[in-house]
């Protein structure tokens, strides 16, 4: 910036001492001085209140016959020793040594649910320009296969497997900017992602499915009012069927003997973001004064000069109306504390016109086209231009 503003060549930058180091004349060097003063100055801080709100809303819709298990036993005491059971044995057997179990019948309901949660509530200071970063969620490995000719084994190329790790969950990033009226603006991006489910991959390695969903804004605040952000919304639906063997199969009526699931689950991210600011920028009244450097060719460094403000409204500050008739009321006190004769030796005059509180236009005195007023006694005009009036003395008669 000091090379560009001042056309001088011979500066370096010292990052580690965060200093400038410029060779030219004393008043360049005065005026880089006065720039670098005025630009290097503290920056506004922000503690922004971050809350990250799960809704999560499931629906389950569970409808038709649900039977319980039924099985078959038998109840035998014979006594003594346990042998095989043969057909001609069957005769023996009556209704009190066999149990049978009637299954239960279930009947099935609609049920919605819902609940919120506290995913993450911290606060974080940012510096005006620079980003803050926060991330909830876990690192997945993703495996990445690649081939390479030269690790054969026989005739066949061994796969050579590794692992990349991507962050999964949610990911928000904040840039602050604070304005002279207290408020801040922020540009706010928002991720969310989970996985999905898995792929087969190469070398028996699956691949996951990553679902994402991305918020970028810009907003303006004031300092500590709170802005809502919502609309990541996560939908899952998993639908299931079953019923009686064989009679759920019977066309029409197995309808009867058949159950169906269906299970919603919504999940909605809400963030709330309450900016305070802490630190503002250290800018004073002597930063805004302009800087005297002279000319393009000739820079001379002079200090800054005041600000001229009058502490008087202006003119043009109020209403219009009033402030023409303040207008008119200064040109009337200007005309007439103009001496009464000016307006007699000619040249422009100024007409004030009172009923409409108007300035004529100044009109122009012709001396040419006024009449010619009488010589006095004893002045003789010349008849011929050019000439210079003479006095004629008058002769007394002594006589």
């Amino acid at each position: 910036m000091v090379r560009s503003l001042l056309g001088t060549k011979n500066v370096a930058a010292n990052e580690q001492l965060n200093a400038i180091i410029m060779r030219d004349s004393a008043d360049r060097v005065k005026v880089a001085e006065q720039i670098i003063l005025a630009n290097d100055k503290a920056s506004a801080e922000v503690v922004i209140d971050v809350e990250l709100l799960q809704i999560n809303t499931s629906r389950l819709r569970d409808l038709g016959l649900s039977l319980s298990q039924y099985q078959v036993s038998s109840q035998l005491d014979l006594g003594g020793e346990d042998v095989p059971l043969r057909l001609s044995d069957i005769e023996f057997l009556n209704a009190n040594n066999w149990v049978l179990t009637i299954p239960s019948f279930i009947y099935s309901f609609v049920k919605n649910s819902a609940d919120a949660q506290v995913l993450a509530q911290p606060k974080l200071r940012i510096s005006e320009g620079k980003k803050a970063s926060l991330t909830i969620g876990q690192r997945v490995p993703i495996p990445t296969t690649s081939f390479n000719t030269s690790n054969t084994a026989g005739s066949n190329i061994v796969p050579v497997t590794s692992f990349q790790y991507q962050d999964v969950g949610i990911k928000i990033e904040i840039e602050p900017r604070v304005h002279h009226n207290d408020e801040v603006s922020l540009s706010v991006s928002v991720e969310v992602s989970n996985i999905d489910g898995q792929v087969p991959g190469s070398g028996g390695q699956s691949q996951p499915i990553i679902g994402t969903r991305n918020i970028d804004s810009k907003i303006r605040l004031r300092d500590g009012e709170t802005n809502f952000l919502a609309g990541l919304i996560r939908t899952d639906e998993i639908s299931a069927e079953s019923g009686v063997p064989g009679l759920s199969e019977v066309p029409v009526l197995g309808r009867l003997f058949t159950k169906n699931r269906t299970d919603n689950t919504r999940t909605d991210i809400v963030l709330t973001m309450t900016p305070h600011i802490i630190r503002r920028a250290d800018i004073t009244e002597e930063d805004l004064l302009p800087i005297w450097v002279g000319t393009e060719q000739n820079i001379t460094f002079r200090g800054g000069s005041s600000r001229v403000e009058s502490p008087v409204q202006g003119p043009f500050d109020g209403n219009a109306d009033e402030a023409r008739e303040q207008i008119q009321e200064r040109l009337r006190q200007r005309l007439r504390s103009l001496p009464r004769g000016l307006q007699e030796e000619g040249g422009e005059e100024e007409v004030i016109d009172e009923e409409n509180g108007l300035v004529q236009e100044p009109q122009v005195i012709d001396e040419e086209a006024q009449p010619p007023e009488a010589p006095p006694a004893g002045i003789e005009l010349a008849p011929t231009g050019g000439l210079q009036p003479r006095k004629i003395e008058e002769q007394k008669d002594d006589r």
